[in-house]
């Protein structure tokens, strides 16, 4: 890829038709840059092969929070008290686990939606603390699990909520940060509809291909871990530690 001016790119080798169709680009508005992705996916494969598509493109904490303002919240952790208790699972997900949280659900709707998502964890000044994605229902993912005894395995009469896959590092958050935590949604409509903004980072997660379930939410989730997971400390890291102070 080679880089002129202020962020505009040019792929190493092209022919004049398509030196014309880059240099327009350079000058397009967001909204003209939907096409983007036709015309660059349009030339030979060794035109393209230092394009824009063919590397991780990082993206900045500006996209990232434009990511966040278009999801629509649906929990929120108002509070975590210790409490020891584990679930009726015979893999990892049994735990034991170490907090109880408590929480609002702010939009039933969102949570009980099926589809391709990408949430996100924000704190109570608006920071990202967790992202991931899911391609089924998200109820499922951020769910109510029934509460067991430790010792015992007698039901406790009572659901916490749990994360399938990340409670672990979700209470390893609640270890060095507190409470509030807002839990939001962004599903595929709208997510492509951001991807389609003209953001660099963005465009590159709509062109790589997809599968069942390697899809454009896992995409973004993978850029945004990749770009900032470190600098923001966020829950998904291994060695969790807490932002710096605003």
């Amino acid at each position: 890829m080679h880089w002129h001016g202020s962020g505009s790119w040019r792929p190493k080798s092209q022919t004049v038709s398509q030196k014309i169709l880059t240099n327009r680009y350079c000058s397009l508005t967001p909204h003209e840059s939907l096409n983007l992705d036709v015309i660059v996916h349009s030339w030979p494969l060794h035109t393209r092969c230092e394009s824009l598509f063919e590397r991780i493109q990082p993206m900045n904490l500006t996209t990232l929070n434009t990511l966040v303002a278009s999801a629509t919240p649906f929990l929120r952790i108002e509070g975590v008290r210790p409490r020891d208790w584990c679930r009726n699972a015979q893999d990892g997900r049994f735990g034991p686990w170490r907090y109880e949280a408590d929480y609002a659900v702010l939009n039933k709707g969102t949570w009980s939606s099926l589809g391709e998502v990408l949430y996100f964890v924000t704190d109570r000044l608006g920071r990202v603390r967790m992202v991931g994605q899911s391609s089924g229902r998200l109820k499922d993912r951020w769910r109510e699990s029934p509460m067991h005894d430790v010792a015992s395995r007698a039901h406790l009469g009572s659901k916490a909520l749990f994360h399938s896959t990340a409670w672990r590092a979700i209470e390893e958050g609640f270890d060095i940060e507190v409470p509030p935590f807002t839990i939001s949604a962004l599903f595929r409509p709208q997510l492509e509809q951001n991807c389609r903004s003209g953001d660099v980072s963005l465009m590159y997660a709509l062109q790589q291909p997809e599968t069942d379930k390697l899809r454009l939410a896992y995409h973004v989730e993978q850029i945004i871990l990749s770009s900032l997971g470190r600098t923001l400390g966020l829950w998904n890291r291994q060695g969790v530690r807490a932002p710096a102070t605003a």
